[in-house]
């Protein structure tokens, strides 16, 4: 009864996580008819090269929820598991400087990129990376405890928050600023689960297997294994930068 009932919550566990996956692709993707729909073909060009820059700085932050995963993980399954690190504020503490890197460096580099955006746009990138490390950290700790519905809401949750408000920037005006404004709104989801949720806060409470000095080196190093991730961006840009061209 017990192996049947231990089948049966691991196929929920695995439809939830398939689900809030197709759910989120899917979003994705209408998320690149809107922008389409509603720009000028030179506007969406350039929300592209933004797209591409936004998932190629998330997809660097991403080692963190690995390493969150794998640290709460394995502290809740030792005997005397210690006083370990909450992972939340070192994830933070990671997006925090990454943010500041990029805030202080985006004068420099990112023009090339995003020739059209707003600085007031870069804050808002800068801003969108430390609000995401706190979601991957709190997506990591999830899975490391095994609540996975919290998890798979988590993801789902966010790319619907992040159509809809691209939807309704491109109802009401339309503009290239809104949609990229509204493609950030994403990042702000995680805080809801974090605070009101019961296993959103037993997430964010959750602690590692080491000390947060022990911590933050395997947190970097997968951090640093996901920089690759960055080449989406370039490889967009390039794209966008091809299509202006005619022009």
């Amino acid at each position: 009864m017990s192996d049947s009932a231990s089948g049966e919550s691991k196929g929920k566990t695995l439809s939830s996580v398939g689900l809030s996956s197709i759910i989120a692709a899917a979003c994705g993707y209408v998320v690149l008819i809107v922008a389409s729909r509603s720009l000028s073909p030179g506007e969406n060009a350039n929300f592209l090269a933004f797209w591409g820059v936004l998932l190629g700085l998330f997809g660097v932050l991403t080692g963190l929820s690995a390493e969150a995963t794998r640290a709460v993980k394995s502290r809740s399954m030792a005997i005397h598991g210690g006083k370990g690190a909450q992972a939340m504020p070192v994830s933070l503490g990671i997006g925090a400087v990454a943010a500041l890197l990029l805030a202080a460096t985006s004068p420099i580099w990112m023009p090339s990129l995003l020739p059209d955006a707003p600085p007031l746009l870069w804050l808002g990138i800068a801003l969108a990376i430390l609000l995401y490390s706190g979601h991957i950290a709190l997506a990591g700790a999830s899975a490391g405890l095994e609540r996975w519905g919290t998890y798979s809401s988590l993801a789902a949750t966010e790319a619907v928050l992040r159509l809809l408000v691209m939807a309704i920037a491109a109802f009401v005006g339309g503009s290239l600023v809104g949609l990229e404004f509204g493609a950030l709104s994403g990042t702000l989801v995680w805080l809801y689960f974090a605070f009101f949720t019961k296993n959103g806060r037993a997430a964010l409470r959750a602690r590692a297997d080491v000390r947060s000095t022990r911590l933050r080196h395997p947190m970097l190093t997968s951090h640093g294994n996901c920089c690759c991730n960055g080449s989406i961006g370039h490889r967009t840009t390039r794209g966008h930068q091809n299509c202006r061209r005619p022009n």
